[in-house]
C-alpha cells in the first residue's frame, strides 16, 4: 500500500502503537498470499509516527489526511466522522464477518466513504484503484 501511495503522489504516514513492550516489531512485514503479494517496507519518503503520537494528535492527523487505510476500529470510526475516504484492510476472519454483516460496526462497511477488503481479495486491485481514484479527485494538484 505504501508503494501505491507513493506512485500516486501521496505520502503515507504510519501511526499506531506497539502494544507488546517485550516484542520487537519487524521493520518489514510480508503480505500473505494473494494477488498483490510483495514485501512491504515503509519507504524513505514515508513518515513513521508509530508510538510517537497521542490519541488526540492521531485524531487530528486523520482529520487532516485526504484518506485513511486502516484495520483499527478507532481509526476507521474517526476517519468516517471526519468524512475521509477509508480503505479497510481486514484479516481473513474479520473479512468473513464483515461480508456476513456480523460485526458491531457493520454500518461502517456499508458507508459510502468506506471500501473494505483484504490482501486475499481477488478484487483488491480494483478496490485500490477506486480508493486512490477518489483521493486523486479530491486532492487535485494540492497533495
Amino acid at each position: 500500500m505504501a508503494r501505491e501511495c507513493l506512485i500516486r503522489g501521496f505520502t503515507p504516514v504510519f501511526v499506531g502503537r506497539s502494544y507488546e513492550p517485550n516484542i520487537t516489531y519487524p521493520k518489514r512485514c510480508e503480505v500473505p498470499e494473494g494477488p498483490l503479494r510483495e514485501e512491504v517496507t515503509p519507504p524513505e519518503t514515508s513518515e513513521s509516527l508509530i508510538d510517537k503520537l497521542t490519541v488526540p494528535t492521531t485524531a487530528a492527523l486523520i482529520q487532516r489526511a485526504c484518506g485513511v487505510i486502516s484495520c483499527h476500529s478507532a481509526a476507521k470510526l474517526f476517519a468516517l466522522f471526519a468524512k475521509r475516504d477509508l480503505l479497510l484492510l481486514y484479516p481473513d476472519h474479520m473479512k468473513k464477518k464483515v461480508d456476513e454483516g456480523q460485526t458491531v460496526h457493520s454500518w461502517v462497511e456499508r458507508h459510502p466513504l468506506c471500501i473494505h477488503t483484504n490482501y486475499r481479495d481477488p478484487h483488491l486491485q480494483g478496490k485500490m484503484d477506486l480508493f486512490f481514484g477518489r483521493l486523486d479527485a479530491a486532492a487535485g494538484d494540492g497533495r
